[in-house]
């Protein structure tokens, strides 16, 4: 654990220039965090959640600045991003789930 805190400690301070990912597609929707409220959902019920998420990308950009070349030659990479989140809750009572 000490060990941990004192890179964590150290890659923080030695750090002079953080850079983007690059291309960062859509992040999932996080069905978990949409449950009901409290009040409509009884002692000892289950609920089920699922959501669905598909983003293409294929626009370049380096800063603001959009490379359209890429596209008009061909060289563009094109991205696909599918996910799926399910989820299982049990609620125990009308604070606890």
């Amino acid at each position: 654990m000490r060990t941990i805190f004192i890179l964590i400690l150290s890659a923080t301070i030695f750090l002079q220039q953080t850079n983007a990912q690059g291309c960062v597609a859509i992040k999932s929707t996080g069905a978990s965090f949409m449950l009901s409220h409290p009040e409509e959902s009884s002692k000892g019920s289950w609920q089920f959640n699922s959501s669905a998420r598909y983003f293409k990308s294929f626009r370049h950009f380096s800063g603001t600045e959009e490379n359209k070349d890429r596209l008009k030659l061909g060289t563009e990479v094109i991205n696909h991003q599918a996910s799926l989140d399910l989820s299982l809750t049990r609620f125990f009572n009308d604070r606890w789930s």
